[in-house]
């Protein structure tokens, strides 16, 4: 089907416990292979030898002990996931921190792009936005979003200007508070994005929302190539749930047929 980067995402990937032959599976079909995890369950992971194989490996993290435990839920979130980090760069693999910040852990993020570039990674920083995922709607999200917003933008870009390995795309938050994809920048995930959710089922038009389902029953092929899945494809991005999405995941592979904001975000990506 023309695959060639797969990741594992949640949800946490790492309480799956096939992830190790999934990674390695993946790495021996010659796939660009990534993993998203919260890094809580990583150091059990680190002598398993599949770790290394990956090709990008991201860790969300702040660098703020109270901020961070809290948003994990776990009082000792903050020294297990450091800890894990440090552990990853001293057995020589190149994890990427992810921060998504919002207006209480927007402070720290100097501090967590100076731990960063202590360890010699690089880090993501990206806003919190109203994500349309299915458990989630009792989350109050006006109190999770960035206020200021262009504010916000400068004091990140500062920042990327002064630490070494720091990602920062300003488009994609401008993005958000226009109000997510529209006609000018319309999601693609179900051209794009093969979404394969943990019970073995193809979700289109993407992970987060689902118009239609491939059974884990049903050939991918035939399934990809039906009437149904092929209606939802063509209807991406002017479809009820996807105009005003804010799903950030799907910004880069909705960037097709437009080549400036590709070559910005190939800029911004630069560290």
């Amino acid at each position: 089907m023309g695959c060639r980067i797969v990741s594992f995402t949640g949800g946490e990937p790492l309480m799956y416990n096939g992830i190790g032959r999934l990674v390695r599976k993946c790495v021996n079909l010659r796939y660009f292979t990534g993993l998203v995890t919260n890094g809580l369950l990583f150091g059990r992971f680190l002598d398993e030898g599949w770790p290394g194989m990956l090709d990008m490996l991201v860790i969300s993290f702040i660098d703020d002990e109270a901020a961070f435990s809290t948003s994990r839920g776990h009082v000792n979130a903050y020294r297990i996931v450091k800890k894990n980090i440090e552990d990853m760069v001293e057995r020589g693999l190149s994890p990427v921190i992810q921060s998504a910040l919002t207006d209480d852990t927007l402070v720290h993020a100097e501090k967590t792009a100076a731990f960063s570039q202590s360890l010699g990674i690089g880090i993501y920083f990206s806003f919190i936005v109203e994500t349309p995922r299915k458990g989630y709607d009792t989350v109050n999200w006006d109190d999770q979003k960035i206020s200021g917003i262009e504010n916000a933008i400068s004091h990140i870009s500062t920042i990327k200007d002064t630490y070494k390995g720091v990602h920062f795309n300003p488009d994609i938050e401008r993005l958000q508070v226009r109000g997510g994809f529209n006609k000018h920048v319309p999601c693609q995930a179900a051209r794009t994005v093969v979404s394969l959710k943990p019970d073995g089922s193809v979700s289109l038009p993407c992970y987060v929302k689902t118009v239609h389902s491939i059974s884990p029953g049903t050939a991918l092929g035939p399934g990809w190539k039906s009437a149904d899945a092929v209606s939802v494809r063509e209807a991406c991005g002017h479809l009820g749930c996807c105009r005003g999405c804010m799903n950030t995941c799907m910004y880069a592979p909705s960037l097709i047929g437009k080549p400036v904001l590709i070559f910005r975000w190939i800029c911004n990506s630069k560290p």
